[in-house]
């Protein structure tokens, strides 16, 4: 087990800075920025944070005399009657002065506050500081395993680590900090705003957070620049799509039938009009990905060639567009990010392909292979089919051992050709969630539990149309799915379901299933018969109407 220090792993496979910081969240919050700068933004974050501090501390003493004094006043009305006019209007009148003059300090010092405080640093430090906070979250929330040595420094096991998210995570984190910067800096008052943007992302995108996580922080961004992507695209005419997906590209690697490897390159009359690169942004927008996000550093990273490679797979359609499929970044000796659309794994039916330019191309080290030291690392290698089995062991989807076990699978992979299904023994959890344009049909759903034992379908934002019997599927999750075309037969035995702001109609049956989910689920249309003993029924947000047993 070779133990090497977080930091280093972290600098060698994301960012290139020289950090030597010992607290681990700190780590992560330094390598995005400049080390020799770091020490200067702590102090001034201290600075601030002591400001704050002082301010609340002179707040409490002005409320707590505000009280005293309008609890005065109330006595003195009180007292109303006991009291001459003259005395009577000599006395409100000084203890109406009293209160305003300390309602007035009472604004005046939470003016001073914001001014003074967190909210008038410089944005880099404010970013910093807010990346410091999530950080922090993210050490909380997660589960990987770490051991402290006698320097002080925080080490991993080397292997574990780099096949592991949590630098992919980081610096996904590290995108979403930079696009709340470019949109809604006015909004941070305090590095926790961050979480407040956040939330209000994830309500937008009709989320509902019960714990803040990395892997939700992620998600929720990624879902967001999927929208502003979708919001992009219907703005442009077919024309203009056409014309942008040409733009600034050069092909690397033709894999026939009109599917491309490009290379993107500036488009530097473009980029100094406009601060930013058109075949960037278009990638951006048809990928739901950061890279053409106006905040984040790759439109100058571009311009270094020799050191920064950015390349795309695209498919030409009918009318001449080039449609992005997946989109690769290579920074020096190291392949950063290999990610689909929405920074998702790479569609099945493209991973062959991406493999082999990949290795012939960018002359990347894969799992399992010996590298000498003059192969590229790659640490998503996880998009392109080399996934994790229920034991934590990373197997080639091409290349299943018998009677290989899966916590989790998604459709998308067990329908890929070549995948050899016949070695899957069991998986736990189907993900059938965000499959395109593809229906899923109960001829699909037969296939599938005829290939091996699945214990949960995930049918999250499927797309369900005619009649389906899931009366044998003991979990089984329809969150944010319409089901209002569909007719569903469920297993009234189930052990849960999950149908949280899913569209119902027509009668559905529970009447024996221990945990149902229909918070926030339509169900105007439907007439559900529930188990009187179930272990949890949750109703919230719904408006319940007729009859319920």
């Amino acid at each position: 087990m070779a133990l090497r220090k977080i930091k280093d792993l972290i600098r060698e496979m994301v960012f290139d800075n020289q950090s030597d910081v010992r607290e681990y969240a700190n780590v992560m919050a330094n390598l995005v920025f400049d080390r020799n700068k770091a020490d200067e933004y702590e102090e001034k974050l201290d600075t601030a944070e002591k400001e704050a501090k002082d301010y609340d501390k002179k707040i409490t003493e002005i409320n707590a005399e505000l009280d005293k004094a309008k609890s005065n006043r109330n006595e003195i009305i009180a007292q109303k009657k006991e009291l001459s006019i003259a005395e009577f209007k000599s006395a409100i009148e000084q203890a109406n002065q009293i209160v305003k003059g300390l309602e007035k300090k009472q604004r005046t010092t939470i003016e001073e506050k914001i001014q003074k405080g967190f909210r008038n640093l410089n944005p880099i430090i404010k970013k910093y500081g807010c990346l410091r906070y999530l950080s922090n979250e993210y050490v909380k929330n997660s589960d990987f395993k770490t051991e402290i040595g006698k320097d002080g420094f925080i080490y991993a096991d080397e292997d574990t680590f780099k096949s592991s998210s949590i630098a992919n995570n980081f610096r996904e984190i590290s995108d979403y900090v930079d696009y709340v910067f470019g949109n809604r800096e006015s909004k941070i008052t305090e590095p926790k705003s961050i979480v407040d943007i956040i939330r209000a992302d994830a309500k937008e995108l009709d989320l509902t957070i019960d714990k803040l996580t990395p892997a939700n922080i992620v998600n929720i961004y990624n879902n967001l620049l999927a929208r502003i992507a979708e919001e992009n695209r219907n703005k442009q005419t077919e024309k203009e799509q056409i014309e942008l997906s040409q733009i600034g590209i050069k092909p690397v690697r033709d894999f026939g039938d009109g599917l491309v490897m490009y290379r993107l390159l500036p488009d530097t009359e473009y980029y100094n009009e406009h601060g930013e690169h058109r075949n960037l942004v278009y990638e951006s927008d048809q990928m739901g990905i950061c890279i053409g996000q106006k905040a984040q550093s790759y439109s100058q990273k571009i311009l270094n060639q020799d050191e920064n490679q950015y390349y795309t797979l695209r498919s030409r359609a009918k009318n001449g567009q080039l449609i992005p499929h997946c989109t690769i970044e290579v920074n020096g000796d190291v392949i950063t990010q290999v990610k689909g659309k929405a920074n998702s794994p790479i569609t099945g039916k493209y991973i062959k392909q991406v493999r082999e330019f990949l290795k012939d191309n960018l002359n990347c080290a894969f799992p399992g292979e010996e590298n000498t030291g003059n192969k590229r690392e790659l640490y998503d290698y996880n998009n392109i089919g080399y996934i994790k089995d229920k034991q934590e062991q990373t197997v080639d989807v091409f290349k299943l051992p018998p009677n290989t076990e899966f916590g989790a699978f998604t459709y998308d992979l067990l329908t890929t050709k070549g995948v050899n299904t016949e070695n899957i023994k069991s998986i736990d959890t189907l993900i059938l969630a965000n499959v395109g344009n593809k229906e899923i049909t109960q001829k699909d759903i037969d296939v599938i539990q005829k290939t091996c034992s699945i214990k949960e379908f995930d049918f999250r934002q499927a797309k369900l149309r005619g009649k389906y019997d899931f009366g044998n599927v003991k979990e089984i999750n329809l969150s944010y799915t319409d089901l209002t075309n569909a007719e569903v037969i469920f297993n009234p035995n189930a052990e849960r379901i999950n149908l949280s702001r899913a569209k119902l109609h027509g009668k559905c049956s529970f009447s024996n299933v221990k945990e149902i989910d229909l918070s926030y689920a339509d169900l105007t249309n439907a007439e559900v018969i529930f188990n009187p003993n179930a272990e949890r029924i949750n109703l919230s947000g719904v408006k319940l109407h007729g009859k319920y047993d």
